[in-house]
């Protein structure tokens, strides 16, 4: 008796439930997510894909078409801006040649030191392992250039001894004064190095013993130190009044004086500033 009721309670609520499920009350006027648009009998793939995702194709497929249309723009863009790229680097590059061309420093002549020419001569003395080898250019025209009368010494070449020297010459027309780049080896080891301006030495010189290892170095501007402090009687720095020289800062080595005529006044050495050994004065026409 009991499992009737039950049973028959069950039926009644299944009854009330089905009844209101029908009522317009319940019946929802929103529109259905699956497509029923479509002619075909059951929609697009009957009726399982819904319309929002159908309008996103639509907009993505849209997207696409004007991404593709933007690269082909892109594309004739970059081709055109290519060609003006080519162009303008070609024009460059002419322009750059012609500049090049006009500002091409021309080449000093080998046979030229400070736009004076030399040629070479070869000197040969000793024997054994004190064979000694000169390289030594001279002035190829002396009357191109003299000596300055400011020198303290003249490097010349003796053809006779076949070497270079520096004793003072006795006669002006024997003999070839040095000019250029020298160079002195002994027993095929380079030993010194350096040029001459018309007779004295010039920019650097260098000296090694026989395992090329430096032995002392020094700078010189035509036949002084290129430190020393020299002092003109012109503006035009022609004619030398006093020489001091300057050596690693310091006042060390020979020191000349000379008259307004280039006549020599007064000679000696300095070492540290401090005058060492002898010193001599002269008279402008005569020895003091």
């Amino acid at each position: 008796m009991k499992l009737f009721s039950q049973l028959l309670t069950i039926t009644f609520l299944v009854f009330a439930l089905n009844s209101f499920a029908q009522s317009d009350e319940f019946k929802t006027k929103a529109k259905p997510k699956t497509d029923t648009t479509a002619k075909k009998k059951g929609g697009i793939l009957g009726g399982l894909i819904q319309t929002d995702i159908l309008d996103n194709i639509k907009n993505a497929k849209k997207t696409i078409k004007d991404v593709k249309e933007d690269i082909k723009n892109n594309k004739e863009e970059f081709k055109r801006l290519k060609g003006e790229a080519g162009d303008l680097s070609a024009d460059l590059g002419l322009k750059i040649g012609k500049s090049k061309k006009k500002g091409k420093v021309k080449k000093k002549p080998k046979d030229e030191y400070e736009n004076i020419k030399f040629e070479l001569r070869i000197g040969e003395y000793g024997s054994g392992t004190r064979s000694t080898v000169e390289e030594i250019n001279v002035l190829r025209n002396p009357d191109e250039a003299e000596p300055s009368i400011y020198a303290k010494e003249i490097w010349w070449y003796d053809p006779k001894l076949r070497r270079v020297t520096n004793v003072p010459r006795k006669d002006k027309d024997y003999g070839e004064i040095c000019h250029g780049p020298y160079k002195k080896y002994i027993n095929d080891e380079l030993v010194e190095e350096g040029s001459f301006y018309v007779g004295v030495k010039d920019g650097r010189w260098e000296t090694y013993n026989q395992e090329y290892i430096l032995l002392s170095k020094e700078k010189y501007h035509e036949g002084f130190l290129s430190d020393s402090r020299i002092s003109y009687y012109d503006k035009e720095e022609k004619k030398i009044k006093e020489v001091i020289p300057v050596r690693f800062n310091k006042v060390t080595g020979d020191y000349r004086s000379f008259y307004n005529a280039g006549q020599l006044k007064e000679e000696g050495k300095f070492d540290d500033s401090v005058k060492v050994g002898r010193w001599r004065e002269y008279h402008q026409f005569g020895t003091g």
